[in-house]
């Protein structure tokens, strides 16, 4: 019993860190957002997708590699479209926000917020 007690506990350990990790990349990303530095945003949000990649099926990393494609191409591009980007990214967001949805690595708001615990 102590063997399977462990083994849970790590597991929680793990999966608490992967998800603290989601969300500070997360936290990261929207503030670099709200600075308006878009290409740091971009970076957050493509290391999120980077975390899960084990864990996508080839049709999530594909979707994923294109649009990444084509946000790196307007990030270079000099003529600095910046409602093309922002447009892009907001996309982008969208995606790896669903991603995280699709797998299970969103915690869900509490159903009561006036209690303090559970």
């Amino acid at each position: 019993m102590t063997e399977t007690t462990t083994s849970f506990q790590s597991s929680w350990t793990l999966a608490e860190a992967f998800i603290m990790d989601i969300s500070s990349y997360q936290r990261l990303g929207r503030n670099a957002w709200m600075n308006g530095n878009l290409e740091k945003y971009f970076w957050s949000f493509e290391a999120i997708i980077r975390i899960m990649f084990g864990m996508l099926t080839d049709d999530e990393k594909t979707t994923a590699s294109k649009m990444e494609g084509e946000i790196l191409g307007l990030l270079k591009d000099k003529d600095n479209k910046k409602k093309e980007l922002s447009a892009k990214l907001k996309e982008y967001d969208g995606l790896v926000m669903t991603l995280i949805h699709a797998h299970h690595l969103d915690v869900p708001p509490k159903r009561d917020r006036t209690k303090l615990v559970g």
